[in-house]
């Protein structure tokens, strides 16, 4: 099931709260990558300034090309980033998310429910590593629920049989989806081409999304 983010760069709280990416974070697009940019479905003309538009539009397509799998690009729904509160709150009753108004600080908030993914920033500062971190766990909710009922079974054995199984955060014991969400996240933390980690558990769960986007 799918809800709210909550991501704050450390624990967070909500349905899709998390606390970050362990491991190396970065990369560039290799040479056997795709040479099209990304072109995100993404919509920001809600009450913003058309430079912060092209600038948010921009940003997300960049994170796109330097760490989805070319293989994802494609899954990624329509983005909807707000800057209202209001318009945030109204998205979220419309899919039966919404119980209490965003509490105040720093961080982004956002949902996943299927067909589309919505962002928003609370707070002033400057959150670009948070918003990165939430578009990137966000996908992972995309990739899953395109993934085939075998592949999604497998995860879920995995995820149950293992107490510490996937858990990159905190909130990835929240349940199997929210752990595939975190551990896709991490994976694609790491840089396109050498996606390669050195504690082996954690390779075999790499090894297993990669199974899942295939």
């Amino acid at each position: 099931m799918k809800g709210k983010l909550k991501y704050k760069g450390g624990p967070g709280s909500g349905h899709h709260g998390h606390s970050g990416i362990p491991g190396k974070v970065g990369g560039s697009l290799p040479s056997g990558g795709s040479a099209k940019p990304a072109d995100l479905n993404i919509t920001t003309s809600l009450g913003t300034s058309a430079a912060r538009d092209a600038k948010t539009r921009k940003m997300l397509n960049g994170w796109a090309d330097e760490y989805l799998p070319e293989s994802v690009i494609d899954r990624v729904p329509r983005i909807i980033v707000y800057t209202s509160e209001e318009r945030f709150n109204n998205a979220m009753k419309l899919v039966g998310l919404y119980d209490k108004p965003l509490e105040k600080g720093q961080y982004i908030a956002g949902f996943n429910e299927g067909h589309t993914i919505s962002l928003r920033q609370v707070g002033p500062m400057n959150l670009q590593e948070d918003w990165k971190n939430a578009f990137l766990h966000e996908v992972g909710h995309s990739v899953w629920d395109k993934a085939n009922s075998d592949k999604k079974q497998g995860w879920e054995n995995r995820w149950a049989k293992y107490p510490n199984f996937d858990k990159f955060t905190w909130y990835s014991r929240a349940s199997y989806t929210e752990g595939f969400a975190e551990a896709f996240a991490a994976y694609c933390g790491y840089p396109k081409g050498s996606r390669k980690a050195s504690d082996p558990k954690v390779q075999e769960v790499f090894d297993l999304i990669e199974d899942m986007i295939k």
